[in-house]
């Protein structure tokens, strides 16, 4: 469930009115803030940032586990406007400007007529379509009809047609609750230029939440210190610190209990257009279905490698398992093996 909080201390967003009583899994909200770019379960929310694509006015679901403008903040369970399952909420709150930003510029590819001219070697040539913002460029191994997602960091990865895309300016995140964090909530993990899968209906979902979610690692001062991803093997073990909290049932300022049983892989080391890159996948088991829509399980996949100003980048996959529709990981792989450097 994911709370929009407008204004408030760090850009948090100040909580509507009043909401269902809070769910013991942590969740997901919306909290506003200048972009920047360093470098049972919880639910994700969303927050946003200043729109690094825009020039004029002014991703939501994760590791366990987005919705329009002015959401309703998530009270423990109740406060999101799309669920996102395994106690996984997001939001996406987006101002009406970065609505017409998106829209902007979708004219189609230009066209350019050559002009007669004395010198007929000088074919003059059309130039590529605009992107909307938060979108890439299909590679040569993109799969017909799928989409691609670019992030700052200066990477691209693809997703199935079916799968929302959702816009820069939003930030997903789990979030637990603390006395001492903005009006109670403190983050967990946070993703951005994130895209997310629908639960299918026979899934038997009554609400509107996600399956499946993917996106880039956005750690904040409140979440792992930098000195922590200075390796790709840090921001491994950094993040292995993160996952118990994303799946354990929180209380008002306490877990409830230990986390569900969770299996770490052994890592995979391979390259990204020549960089090291690491990849570990945590299997969640015993997950409270009694909660929300919570999955019987979940898979919570973490690749790490560098950019090319050698700052250490993080994408996360994160799958609901145990449904009869639920994402195949050679589907959730084939998302991972698309990540790559952004064309220039």
């Amino acid at each position: 469930m994911t709370n929009p909080y407008p204004g408030g201390p760090e850009g948090w967003q100040q909580p509507g009115p009043s909401y269902p009583p809070p769910s013991p899994y942590a969740q997901p909200s919306a909290y506003p803030q200048p972009e920047q770019y360093p470098g049972a379960y919880q639910q994700p929310g969303s927050y946003q940032q200043h729109d690094p694509y825009s020039q004029g006015s002014p991703y939501q679901q994760p590791f366990p586990y987005q919705q329009p403008p002015h959401a309703p903040a998530p009270a423990k369970r109740s406060r999101v406007w799309i669920y996102v399952s395994l106690v996984a909420v997001l939001v996406v709150v987006l101002s009406a400007g970065a609505f017409f930003l998106i829209r902007a510029g979708r004219s189609g590819p230009a066209e350019t007529t050559a002009a007669s001219s004395p010198n007929p070697q000088a074919p003059k040539s059309t130039p590529l379509p605009p992107l909307e913002p938060g979108r890439g460029r299909p590679g040569p191994n993109t799969p017909p009809g799928w989409q691609s997602v670019a992030s700052p960091s200066g990477f691209v990865y693809d997703v199935p047609a079916d799968w929302a895309v959702h816009k820069p300016t939003s930030i997903i995140y789990w979030e637990r609750p603390c006395p001492d964090g903005p009006f109670g909530f403190c983050p967990i993990r946070s993703l951005r230029n994130a895209a997310s899968r629908p639960h299918p209906p026979q899934d038997g979902c009554k609400d509107s939440s996600t399956s499946a979610l993917a996106g880039f690692l956005a750690p904040n001062p409140n979440e792992i210190p930098l000195a922590e991803r200075s390796t790709i093997s840090d921001a491994i073990e950094a993040e292995a610190k993160r996952v118990p909290d994303i799946y354990t049932d929180w209380g008002k300022d306490a877990p409830l209990g230990p986390p569900p049983p969770i299996a770490r892989s052994e890592p995979r080391q391979f390259k990204i257009n020549g960089a090291d890159a690491l990849q570990v996948s945590f299997t969640v088991t015993d997950i409270n279905t009694s909660v929300g829509c919570n999955p019987p399980s979940s898979v919570y996949t973490v690749v790490a490698t560098t950019n090319a100003a050698g700052t250490v980048v993080e994408f996360a996959v994160q799958t609901d398992q145990g449904y009869p529709q639920a994402l195949d990981q050679a589907t959730a792989q084939k998302i991972i093996d698309s990540l790559r450097p952004a064309e220039k």
